[in-house]
């Protein structure tokens, strides 16, 4: 079992030493990267959603409005599946 685990570490080891880290963020900006965003033409970053901030890319959806309920539900409580998912990319260099 050390066998195969020396060798994969060796192996990567010598691979990382020959291919150079290739950065594909500056940490500045979003040249090098276009946005998509349904129902909206390439490279269109619609409602400012791709931003750069202290090195991070982020993703907000605050620009695609609100929801809200207008039955009289304050004594009730209802379930309301809602998804939501975001990510961000860090810059190695800050």
């Amino acid at each position: 079992m050390k066998a195969p685990l020396l060798f994969l570490l060796a192996t990567t080891l010598l691979a990382s030493a020959e291919a150079p880290w290739i950065p594909l963020f500056n940490g500045k900006d979003l040249s090098g990267w276009t946005t998509k965003i349904r129902h909206h033409p390439l490279g269109e970053n619609f409602a400012n959603t791709f931003t750069v901030e202290d090195g991070i890319i982020k993703v907000s959806y605050d620009g695609y409005g609100k929801f809200a309920s207008s039955s009289a539900t304050s004594t009730r409580m209802s379930r309301i599946p809602i998804t939501y998912s975001a990510w961000s990319i860090a810059s190695r260099e800050r």
